[in-house]
């Protein structure tokens, strides 16, 4: 017999078989040894199902309570769909996570799977595995911003972090962007782009001298964005508080951006390339900084770009919609000019309050 553990509760449980034939599966005892009186048989029509449901939604609440599975869950569906026990995703979820078939994580005391895609798994996103604590620790974190949202964007306020050409150009940037109403029309305009080229160099985005920080030049940096002006707009309804449940195919658009635009005069692509795109989509993608956002999540970006932005993006995503109701008043005042930047100015607060060096 072979061994494992629960996603929720990390309890032993031991079996036989694998995912492609059939599971015998023998539960712990207080001691944490097999149960032998105890045999839950898991058919490998049943295991295809689970597979099945999670490819096809890319992201699902998990729902694995016996009795109660949460609506819109993958428990909720194998109950009252196929007639199998929710209860048997806890055996089953682990090992796909085990096979990088999907990954987990908690939004509150939910627990969320995530497809994993062909791609993601050949590039090594399976590995993209945080200690457990660390999990734990930012998920404390996000329920923290979140229940206490109002008083990090007050801490935000307070401490004034960012001013002069800063905010300015930012704000004339976003401002812009609402005259000329569509992304496609704002990445071919000269005037947003000259507003978008001064707001990314007062965002620390180049620096004079040999060292640090460079962008490419403007011509360069304008052709990059014209270019892509109608994969840019093809997402331009999109809202990160809005997402259904499944962000993957959206997520995947997003980084495919990412990985085109040229901002930055480096290899490094995430932090430059999410804060053009946060002043053309503004509603949908949040800039990314590793001073702040890197650490609110705990993750380094250095040289694993890629799997620090499929670990935020649904953060972000979980984030948005559970704070949705609290961002109307401050949208349009002062820096706060989007849903995404009053979301990234309240981890900024949160990141000045409780994570000072």
């Amino acid at each position: 017999m072979r061994k494992s553990q629960t996603i929720d509760r990390r309890k032993p449980f031991y079996y036989e078989g694998d995912l492609a034939h059939g599971l015998v599966v023998r539960t712990s005892d207080h001691n944490g040894n097999a149960n032998m009186s105890v045999n839950i048989y898991i058919s490998s029509e049943e295991i295809k199902i689970i597979k099945n449901k999670i490819k096809g939604a890319g992201e699902i609440l998990m729902g694995a309570c016996r009795d109660n599975p949460a609506p819109n869950s993958l428990g909720h569906m194998l109950l009252y769909q196929h007639k199998k026990s929710p209860q048997h995703l806890s055996y089953v979820i682990p090992l796909l996570v085990e096979e990088g078939f999907c990954m987990t994580y908690k939004d509150g005391r939910s627990i969320v799977i995530r497809y994993m895609t062909d791609r993601q798994q050949k590039n090594g996103l399976v590995g993209l595995k945080m200690a457990r604590a660390n999990i734990e620790g930012v998920d404390r974190r996000i329920n923290q911003l979140c229940s206490d949202f109002s008083f990090y964007i007050h801490e935000f306020d307070m401490a004034q972090p960012y001013t002069g050409p800063s905010v300015y150009f930012h704000l004339k940037t976003i401002e812009r962007l609402g005259e000329l109403q569509r992304p496609l029309i704002a990445a071919k305009d000269h005037r947003f782009l000259e507003y978008l080229y001064a707001t990314l160099a007062a965002w620390g985005m180049h620096r004079m001298g040999r060292s640090g920080a460079k962008m490419v030049d403007f011509k360069s940096f304008a052709v990059s964005i014209a270019d892509r002006a109608p994969a840019i707009d093809e997402l331009k309804n999109e809202q990160t508080y809005a997402l259904p449940q499944g962000t993957t195919s959206v997520a995947d658009k997003l980084w495919a951006l990412i990985t085109e635009l040229r901002g930055s005069a480096t290899e490094s692509k995430l932090v430059a390339n999410s804060k053009i795109l946060h002043h053309l989509l503004p509603e949908l993608v949040p800039p990314i900084d590793r001073q702040h956002t890197a650490r609110f999540f705990n993750y380094q970006i250095q040289n694993r770009e890629e799997k620090a932005f499929y670990e935020i993006f649904p953060r972000m995503v979980s984030i948005a919609q559970r704070v949705k109701d609290d961002l109307a008043p401050y949208i349009g005042h002062g820096f706060h000019s989007s849903s995404t930047k009053v979301i990234d100015n309240a981890i900024i607060g949160f990141s000045k309050r409780h994570l000072r060096s």
